[in-house]
């Protein structure tokens, strides 16, 4: 049984043996070098390039290579600044309100008022609490030296305690009257010629030009008169001047005041400042420092 086996295997692997032999045959020529045509042609080979060795950069190669480097930043930083892709609408629209011209020619501000108070004579003892001034102003048409001149209208309160001639009580005063003074507010043309000398294209000419927050200042003065409410003990004599309550409106001394006023403006309308400022009463002397809103139109 085993040899019938053996001569089937045999009858069918004598057709695969040339294929092993072809196999065997180009292994051994694959082994073998391949002769070098070129020997015995007259061909000559070219020689070898010379070793270039680059030159050392000298500092000054660096810098000059740091400063177009730096261009080139700045050109691709311009260019992404200012290419023409959409911005956001709240952008937009601030940046349409920044460039608006407002001709600013009237604003009102109401400020907290944090006062000390001198008081001297038959005045003892006095405090004064943080109180409400309120002003608003016109711009003129006229400038002097670059400032405008102001014409307003302000109201101030100062609330305290203190002693008259012996007898304690509570005073409340509202100083009302005219003002006048002069003031600047946002960039002045020269300003901004000066800025835009210093830009590089005409897009940021014009964003130089554009600025959110401006600035201002005002001096301002007058003379107001004294409305008074004053509150003493009921089984106390009434002891006249700053606790009674007056009827009608009267002056308090000379009643002169002065005011200066630091504004932040924002896009024109809206602002915040401070100030400083004094009123002289009869008898007492009010400072005050005072931070506020404003707005502009």
């Amino acid at each position: 049984m085993g040899s019938i086996f053996l001569v089937l295997f045999l009858i069918l692997a004598l057709p695969f043996s040339h294929v092993f032999a072809q196999t065997a045959d180009l292994a051994e020529e694959g082994g073998k070098e391949m002769p070098d045509e070129r020997e015995g042609s007259g061909i000559e080979l070219p020689p070898a390039p010379e070793r270039i060795i680059p030159p050392t950069p000298t500092r000054k190669d660096r810098e000059q290579d740091l400063e177009r480097l730096k261009k080139l930043h700045e050109k691709r930083w311009q260019d992404e600044k200012h290419s023409t892709g959409p911005t956001s609408p709240l952008a937009q629209q601030f940046t349409e309100e920044a460039t608006k011209k407002r001709p600013q020619l009237f604003y009102i501000q109401t400020s907290l008022a944090l006062p000390y108070v001198i008081a001297s004579g038959q005045r003892e003892k006095y405090t004064v609490e943080p109180g409400i001034h309120l002003s608003f102003a016109w711009k003129g048409q006229k400038d002097i030296y670059t400032r405008h001149t102001y014409y307003g209208f302000r109201f101030a309160s100062f609330s305290g305690s203190g002693v008259y001639d012996g007898t304690p009580g509570r005073y409340s005063f509202l100083y009302f009257g005219p003002s006048i003074g002069f003031g600047k507010v946002g960039k002045h043309t020269e300003v901004i010629e000066q800025e835009s000398k210093k830009a590089v294209t005409a897009h940021e000419v014009k964003e130089r030009s554009i600025s959110y927050w401006e600035t201002g200042w005002s001096l301002l003065a007058g003379i107001a008169l004294q409305s008074r409410i004053g509150q003493i003990d009921p089984t106390s004599e009434a002891p006249g001047d700053d606790l009674n309550t007056t009827k009608t409106p009267k002056l308090d001394g000379i009643g002169l005041w002065g005011e200066a006023s630091y504004f932040f403006v924002f896009l024109g309308a809206l602002g915040v400042n401070l100030n400083i400022g004094v009123q002289e009463g009869k008898g007492k002397h009010f400072a005050w420092l005072g931070v506020g809103v404003s707005g502009w139109y």
